[in-house]
Formats: structure tokens, sequence, C-alpha cells
């Protein structure tokens, strides 16, 4: 068996710019569903440059499935103790939307504390399997495996996330 060699890098994925290319690039926790498309766009030129020949990219996504069972809600929460969002009191609102023709889905968050307000927006890109096969072929990527999760488990095409593994697109 050849010697694996696992480099952890702590980096901001957007900006950092490697020196060498890599058998295996993984994103988890659906991570790639909240960023902008050009971000997606840019990441994923990236990561076409830096596999190694045979290299593949494993992430997972959020589903069309989660999309459809979010609902806009609206909701107030005192943490009057602290919490999640800060360390002092605050009171926290919350709005959630969804936009089905976009595939996304919003949540936002307004901070109240007792000097500020904060306002925080968690934008999540939701996929099916066909989206997502388009969005990596337009950076010379495709999907060689559909799963579950990230794990392995076998898609279910009624779960709220899947994972893939991709790779270049053969010639």
């Amino acid at each position: 068996a050849l010697p694996i060699c696992v480099a952890y890098i702590n980096e901001d994925y957007l900006a950092w710019l490697p020196d060498r290319c890599f058998d295996l690039a993984l994103m988890i926790m659906r991570d790639y569903c909240a960023l902008a498309p050009e971000q997606r766009s840019a990441l994923l030129d990236k990561i076409e440059r830096l596999l190694g020949p045979g290299g593949a990219l494993l992430f997972d996504v959020d589903s069309m499935v989660r999309l459809a069972s979010r609902t806009e809600s609206v909701s107030y929460t005192p943490a009057l103790g602290g919490g999640f969002w800060s360390a002092d009191p605050y009171f926290e609102f919350h709005n959630s939307y969804t936009y089905p023709e976009d595939g996304v889905a919003l949540d936002k968050f307004v901070v109240v504390e007792a000097e500020r307000t904060l306002t925080f927006y968690n934008w999540i890109q939701c996929f099916s399997p066909e989206s997502l096969g388009a969005e990596l072929g337009r950076a010379g990527l495709e999907i060689d495996s559909l799963l579950g999760d990230v794990t392995g488990r076998s898609f279910d095409p009624q779960s709220p996330e899947f994972a893939v593994i991709a790779r270049r697109r053969s010639s």
C-alpha cells in the first residue's frame, strides 16, 4: 500500500493560492451552499486546476428537498444571558425566506444588543443532481459518484442533502 499524506490547511479557500496539486479536495458541512454564484464558480475553477491526475473533489450540498420543506417564518428570541451571537445580553429577530424559482433560501438574523445592532444574512443555495452537474460542468468537472453524504451513505433522492465526488470531465 502507498503511504497516505494528509495536509490540513487552515486558509481562506477563496483567497488561497496553493503551489501544488492535490489528489483530493474535501469540503464538508454543505459550506458550498453558502457561497455566492461567482464565488462557487471561482472556487470550482481553482479546484479543477489543482486536482492532480485522477484527483477528486468530495463535497455535500443541500438538496431541493430541503428547500421544499422550508417555510417562511418570523421569530423573536431574547437571550438575556448571552448566547450564540454574543456573550452579552441580546434580542434576536429571525426571518426565513424562500425563493423556490432560484433554489435559494435566506435566514436573516438581526441581533440587538445594548450598544449595537448586527444583521447577518445566511443565503443557502439548494441543488438537484442535475443543477449541480451543470454547475460543475461549467468548470470542466463532472459528477463521478452521487452519495447520500460525505461518509459514503447511499444516495436518497428524498434526502435534504447529498454529496458528490467530482472529477475533471473526461475527454
